[in-house]
Formats: structure tokens, sequence, C-alpha cells
């Protein structure tokens, strides 16, 4: 289970990161909510510590075409399902 992710552009706050993410990942639009949380990770490539941070989104449109189709299964959970996936990492 992976939710979309990235970093922003130089242009961009976290919540419009959030969206662009969203949409190119996930190929969903809507409206975001308050920031959820923040984690630390490690980075697979460098040894640099990120902080990804999780937002809400009101879903308004699900696209038929958007730029990782081909790369990534778009599937609906409800929360238990990621709470429950969350311990069996």
């Amino acid at each position: 289970m992976m939710f979309p992710k990235g970093g922003w552009e130089s242009d961009e706050n976290m919540e419009d990161a959030a969206l662009r993410e969203t949409i190119e990942e996930a190929g969903v639009v809507g409206k975001i909510g308050k920031i959820l949380g923040k984690w630390r990770y490690l980075s697979k490539r460098e040894s640099i510590v990120h902080e990804g941070y999780m937002f809400p989104l009101l879903v308004s449109e699900e696209l038929d075409l958007w730029p990782e189709k081909n790369l990534r299964n778009r599937q609906w959970v409800c929360r238990n399902e990621i709470i429950l996936a969350k311990f069996m990492l």
C-alpha cells in the first residue's frame, strides 16, 4: 500500500504539492484539509532524513487518465485497512 507523496517545487507550498502529487500519482482531484500529522524517514537512495506530511483529501473527481496511470493501480481502502497495513509492514 502506498500513498501519493513527493517533494514540492520552488513555486509551491506543501498543500499545493500534495494536490499536484495526488493528480500525478493517483489521478484524483479534490479539496485538501488540515495536516493530519508528520513523520521522518530515511531516503532509500541517499542517507538523508526527510519529513513526510499527511493531509486528508475530499475527492471531487477521479480522472480516467493521469500522468502515472501506467505505473500505479488506484484502489480505495477503508481506514481500518490502512491501520492494519501499518502494523503489518
